[in-house]
């Protein structure tokens, strides 16, 4: 297959996704707000014809929670380096 369509996306943990929303989120919503959009996105992206898709994610060793949240057959590709820049 030789079209990728990548996602690029963080972990979604507390206090470190979606944080200029709080207020008026508290920190859990946001987060929940985050999940909610990340799995739609996939899901969403999986039904793209012919095409592999990818998620790019950070920090590199949390591929085990990204794929207990996301069901799809996905390719899972670590971002590499210490800063957005980096990565």
């Amino acid at each position: 297959m030789p079209n990728a369509l990548v996602i690029v996306a963080k972990a979604p943990v507390v206090g470190q996704v979606k944080t200029r929303l709080c207020p008026p989120l508290t920190t859990a919503e946001a987060t929940e707000l985050f999940r909610c959009f990340l799995v739609d996105t996939v899901a969403r992206a999986c039904t793209v014809p012919d095409v592999q898709v990818c998620l790019a994610f950070t920090p590199a060793d949390s591929e085990g929670l990204f794929r207990a949240l996301l069901p799809f057959p996905l390719r899972y590709l670590p971002q590499r380096g210490n800063s957005l820049g980096e990565r």
